[in-house]
């Protein structure tokens, strides 16, 4: 009878940890320190992290306004936070650096991010390992924008963050 019991709670406590979204450290991390960040700053504006230079340099690729598909300027931002812009050679693109692209590079750097996005409705889109895809995402109204994008597969995490499934 014991053993049938603990058998039973063995198999209640793996079904139960299966419905929790598994937080990594580096997520639970992430939200200790900045889940009450105020993310204005980014506002409409997209940062992907393309991978590091010899020089240790972050390349980052940024897009100002998020509705403008052509609106990308690619980054590299040094250990001293020196900004480099490279131009796009096969459109021809000038390569601009003013005070947000720099602003928004050295504090895109201070979160450790591989991926961030905030959109016109100030929703923050995050991923700390992959910038294709973002993992976790912090909403302003969550009614409105799960139903917005027909979206289920996210779980809240803590207060208005909700993690990928």
């Amino acid at each position: 009878m014991k053993v049938e019991i603990l058998i039973l709670f063995v198999i209640y406590i793996k079904v139960c940890s299966s419905c929790c979204p598994r937080i990594t450290n580096n997520e639970s991390e992430f939200l200790k320190r900045y889940g009450n960040e105020d993310f204005s700053l980014f506002y409409n504006t997209e940062i992907k992290l393309r991978g590091f230079d010899d020089g240790k340099s972050l390349i980052s690729i940024l897009r100002y306004d998020v509705n403008e598909e052509e609106n990308y300027q690619t980054y590299s931002l040094g250990i001293n936070n020196n900004l480099t812009c490279y131009p796009d050679e096969l459109d021809n693109k000038n390569c601009f650096i003013d005070l947000r692209a720099k602003s928004l590079a050295v504090h895109f750097k201070k979160y450790n991010l591989s991926y961030l996005h905030v959109d016109e409705d100030s929703n923050v889109m995050i991923s700390l390992e992959k910038f294709e895809q973002f993992d976790m995402v912090k909403v302003k109204d969550s009614a409105k924008y799960f139903k917005s994008r027909k979206s289920n597969n996210f779980i809240k995490v803590k207060n208005n963050w909700y993690k990928r499934n």
